[in-house]
């Protein structure tokens, strides 16, 4: 092997200027499920789904969750070989036309920044309604809430600016601490209402296959996010086992608590009227247990939500910062802070109508279904990407020959539920809200124009879209003392 030539490795990745190989394994877990915010969804998407579906809503979250296990596996297949800052948006262009990825891309940017904008709303509704349950007046409801969302989106500004590091470990202590209390204040009210209820009316189900899947559209929202462990596989320390593993385990985590927080809201629901409040499980726990419990869940559910908002925005911010590096967007969105190595141009960009969003809404009345309509609209955004890379799957294993039979059969499995839960998903919406479904579909007809003009004025730029990480000389001598590189 004397006279074999070692190819010469670049001395500088295409994304240079990320904090690259610093996160280990439980800050990366720890962005899947904030962005999921399993804490917040699970007191808000079960009582939704309970008022739309009756007994079916155990059922709908246990279809929900395999569906989304299915997709899981998908994005595993490009999370184990490739480092891409981008996520699927990168994992698409990949395998599919970059015109394609450039449209998966935009979608990708809707649902990160909706549901960072649901997130914030979120937290500024739970601290209101704490404020009230603690003696406030109802008119300094709005203003108060809209206050906090400004606070809030300050916070969650400074600490991305200030480094992944930071904004991982805030991630990691606030949702850690959120699922406990929930968990804990679900198990309590379980225990107080098990004696007087009646399981078999919750657990019985009539074959309607129409309630189920109204369902299941509903309940998918509860797991969007869990994939963006993938925009920081740059910066996580050993990407191609940390960043599968945070993706493997996040849904079917999230669906147990899903399930057992549905199992609980559907014995313990006095009204169904109860589903359609604002805060429908604080306002449960406070039939059954003093205020205290109440209070506790209040501070809980704003504490995920605000995590949500801070990995959502984290996953936003290097989406953008991919296609400033690649040119499809002003390329000063490709720079980084030269201090802390974080996308500080791409969050200064976008920081600003993620916090006056919600606070517009707030002020203007639209509190009531606002929460419920960003979380419909960012699902859309985000389910649109989730097919995209189903297909992409078999093509990409394809292509470095390594597709076999269970690759085609799970991918072209999830790709078609995906698209039948779409397009209900997308009926469903515009019966009731048909301005969502024409921001997603402007998204897309919009995002599909830029590429064609791409192809005919910039060919160059849109075949660099897809830009990923690369080994460099330095990680060469670095992996071989620490055994970083995997």
């Amino acid at each position: 092997m004397h006279g074999v030539a070692r190819p010469e490795l670049p001395a500088r990745s295409s994304v240079t200027g990320l904090d690259r190989r610093r996160l280990g394994p439980l800050p990366v877990l720890a962005q899947s499920v904030a962005a999921v915010a399993p804490s917040g969804a699970a007191a808000i998407i079960p009582a939704i789904v309970l008022g739309a579906t009756g007994p079916g809503a155990l059922l709908a979250f246990v279809c929900t969750t395999v569906v989304c296990m299915l997709v899981s596996w998908c994005i595993q297949q490009f999370a184990c070989r490739m480092r891409a800052p981008g996520g699927l948006y990168s994992y698409s262009a990949r395998a599919l036309h970059p015109g394609g990825a450039l449209v998966t891309g935009w979608s990708a940017l809707l649902g990160y920044s909706v549901v960072a904008m649901a997130g914030l709303l979120a937290v500024g509704l739970y601290l209101a309604d704490l404020a009230q349950r603690l003696g406030a007046p109802p008119s300094i409801g709005p203003p108060l809430a809209a206050g906090v969302v400004l606070v809030a989106g300050v916070a969650v500004g400074v600490i991305l600016v200030a480094g992944i590091r930071l904004s991982a470990r805030v991630t990691l202590l606030v949702e850690s601490v959120s699922i406990l209390l929930v968990l804990v204040v679900l198990i309590v009210l379980f225990v107080l209402v098990l004696p007087t209820a009646d399981l078999s009316a919750v657990l019985a189900w009539k074959p309607d296959i129409r309630p189920l899947a109204v369902g299941i559209v509903i309940a998918i929202s509860a797991f969007i996010g869990f994939e963006s462990a993938t925009t920081l596989s740059v910066e996580a320390a050993k990407p191609l086992e940390s960043v599968p593993r945070a993706v493997r385990w996040t849904v079917p985590a999230a669906g147990v608590l899903y399930v057992f927080s549905s199992l609980v809201q559907s014995v313990a629901m006095p009204s169904p009227s109860i589903s359609h409040e604002v805060t429908p499980v604080t306002d449960l726990v406070s039939l059954h247990e003093p205020m205290v419990m109440s209070i506790v869940l209040d501070l809980a559910i704003a504490a995920s939500w605000f995590s949500c908002a801070l990995a959502s925005l984290n996953a936003l911010v290097r989406v953008l910062f991919c296609m400033g590096r690649e040119g499809v967007v002003p390329r000063g969105l490709g720079h980084t802070h030269p201090r802390y190595r974080t996308p500080s141009r791409a969050l200064a960009v976008v920081l600003p109508p993620v916090v006056a969003t919600p606070c517009i809404l707030i002020l203007a009345g639209a509190q009531q279904h606002a929460l419920a309509d960003l979380l419909t609209l960012s699902a859309l955004g985000y389910l649109g990407t989730y097919v995209v890379v189903c297909v992409a799957t078999p093509l990409f294993l394809r292509r470095i020959g390594e597709a076999t039979r269970a690759t085609w059969i799970v991918s072209v499995t999830a790709a078609l539920l995906l698209t039948v839960i779409i397009a209900l998903a997308i009926v469903q919406t515009f019966s009731e809200q048909p301005v969502l479904v024409s921001v997603f579909l402007a998204v897309l007809f919009g995002s599909s124009c830029l590429a064609l003009v791409f192809r005919r004025r910039a060919p160059a730029r849109l075949e660099a879209v897809g830009v990923y990480d690369e080994t460099i000389a330095s990680d060469v001598s670095r992996g071989a003392q620490r055994g970083i590189f995997r």
